[in-house]
């Protein structure tokens, strides 16, 4: 189990998703699945996020959990 939170990326504002097995995202039309895709991407790419932070906000936060305590 992974747990993800998500803070102040694009359209996201605060958002913590549970990564369980095989995990579907699905939504309607710009409602943030690809941003979350970004978020966790960037993460292990060390990509920049600049470009990607949520109007009116001052930092992006992307925490990843993993299931035996070690965090990124």
């Amino acid at each position: 189990m992974v747990k993800v939170r998500v803070r102040n990326f694009q359209s996201i504002k605060d958002s913590l998703v549970t990564i369980d097995g095989l995990t579907v995202v699905t939504g309607a039309n710009n409602s943030g699945k690809t941003a979350l895709m970004r978020a966790i991407r960037g993460v292990f790419e060390n990509s920049p996020f600049g470009s990607l932070l949520r109007k009116g906000e001052d930092k992006i936060t992307v925490d990843v959990e993993f299931e035996d305590g070690q965090s990124v």
